[in-house]
């Protein structure tokens, strides 16, 4: 149980302590038309050639993770000018509610071929791990300070929300088959279908609340209906007894997690310079019925006048025997029931936006908006951007604009073509890749992809139709 418990905490909350990163992915979706992976953001939009392949994971790894506090909001500069952690300094610095936001992309394979100009299919194959969390300001003073006001620093509120703490853990594998088709000269459409083999997850569903006396500071926890603490797949990762499988290798190989997704897009071209875009990805769920090991908790506790503050002492360090102590004392009173009961989790799914300018065969600029909601809770993004174009030889994304509650980012991508070797790299956040402990988020994607056919498919297609519009302007002009 205890090994458990570990592996959940690791899976929720481990990435607070790493380098934070981004997840919006604006720059690649900036930079769409020039690579395979944009067709992940949007399944209307194939690469200038006739096919592409992604070996596996050259062709793409993408890390992502972002929180609502820098490092610099925790360490300090003491008399000494030495850095040092201050738990007061970050409290202060925190905002009501507070997220933390990872993902994780190993791209195994991808395949797209073009037929003619009418239509591209393209098959992919991706693991993916997502994790989100939500924790209010209060609960990190109930662990900092206590549930009292021993040292006249600050008050706790009286009430504090479950509702308001939120985990969600996905690991999955991602097969997929898209089509994109033109519809009109100008109008062009996509959708994908992905079948999902869930590996780990992790979700809870509280409902009620901790309360605060205001005489004796004394706390309970008053539960409201059945709140849930739901795992699936770490019984068979801890190779724990109640284990179906023998070991994690077993689990993930054979284990019957399942679910769909779906991808759609489009994309107009208004005249020759002007380009419209959107799409809404992901949309779709999990259905874990293996290896399912749930907690449900049935009634209210009143955990005593406990004051949580003496689990840290003045100088902030452990106090393993007295938090021994207190897990044990709640552990007596806590009698949550298992169960196996199958559950559904929703991924979390995102739109984009965008519109484009081709000012010159040097330059594009454009915009692009993209948004996601996680329980309840919108995740926007916008930025503005200027691409810069050296042939089909090199392309280079500058752009700048906010995301994760209105953090202003200046991100950057390139995407470099060597006859059929294209190299690439984008990050949403230029500032946090060079200089993390600063920023609240950092993003990046590398990969390497094999593009056949742009030359082909440039001078079959695209100078052929506009070489026939040249011809035509003259002879309507003569009528």
């Amino acid at each position: 149980m205890k090994k458990r418990l570990l592996i959940i905490v690791f899976l929720s909350i481990g990435w607070a302590v790493a380098p934070s990163f981004a997840q919006n992915e604006m720059t690649l979706y900036n930079l769409s038309k020039h690579l395979p992976q944009g067709n992940q953001l949007n399944p209307a939009v194939f690469p200038n050639g006739v096919a592409y392949l992604g070996l596996p994971v050259f062709s793409g790894i993408h890390f992502s993770l972002a929180n609502g506090f820098s490092m610099e909001d925790f360490y300090r500069k003491n008399s000494a000018g030495e850095l040092v952690g201050d738990l007061n300094y970050l409290i202060n610095n925190l905002g009501e509610n507070n997220y933390l936001k990872q993902r994780l992309k190993f791209e195994l394979g991808q395949l797209g071929v073009r037929v003619k100009d009418k239509a591209f299919f393209t098959i992919g194959f991706n693991t993916r791990v997502e994790s989100d969390m939500k924790l209010p300001k209060e609960f990190f003073e109930l662990l900092a300070y206590g549930n009292g006001d021993s040292r006249g620093m600050v008050q706790v509120r009286e009430t504090i929300d479950l509702k308001d703490i939120q985990i969600r853990h996905l690991s999955f594998n991602e097969i997929s088959a898209g089509i994109g088709f033109k519809v009109t000269k100008e109008l062009q459409l996509g959708f994908k279908m992905k079948y999902l083999w869930g590996l780990t997850s992790v979700d809870t569903e509280l409902h009620g609340s901790f309360l605060t006396d205001p005489d004796d500071y004394s706390l309970s926890l008053v539960l409201e209906g059945e709140p849930n603490f739901r795992t699936a797949g770490l019984l068979a990762l801890t190779e724990d007894d109640e284990s179906l499988y023998d070991d994690p290798a077993e689990y993930f190989l054979k284990n019957k997690n399942r679910g769909f997704s779906f991808d759609f897009g489009g994309l107009y071209r208004y005249g020759d310079k002007i380009t419209f875009s959107a799409s809404f990805i992901d949309l779709g769920y999990i259905h874990w019925k293996d290896d399912v090991k749930n907690q449900r908790l049935q009634t209210s506790y009143e955990l005593g006048s406990h004051d949580l503050d003496k689990i840290f002492e003045i100088k902030n360090e452990f106090d393993g025997d007295y938090f021994d102590h207190l897990s044990d004392s709640l552990g007596d009173k806590f009698e949550p029931v298992a169960h196996s009961d199958a559950y559904t989790t929703w991924i979390k799914g995102r739109f984009y936006a965008g519109a484009s300018y081709q000012y010159s065969k040097w330059f594009t600029f454009g915009a692009t908006f993209t948004g996601a909601t996680f329980r309840g809770t919108f995740d926007p993004g916008m930025n503005f951007y200027t691409t810069f174009h050296l042939g089909d030889f090199l392309h280079i994304n500058a752009n700048f604009g906010y995301q994760n509650e209105d953090q202003l980012t200046v991100g950057t991508g390139l995407v470099m073509n060597m006859g059929p070797v294209q190299m690439f790299m984008t990050t949403d956040n230029l500032f946090g890749a060079i200089k993390p402990e600063t920023t609240q988020s950092v993003d990046f994607r590398f990969g390497l992809n094999l593009l056949f056919g742009r030359k082909k498919y440039r001078n079959k297609y695209l100078e052929k139709g506009k070489s026939k519009k040249r011809k035509e302007v003259p002879n309507s002009k003569g009528m």
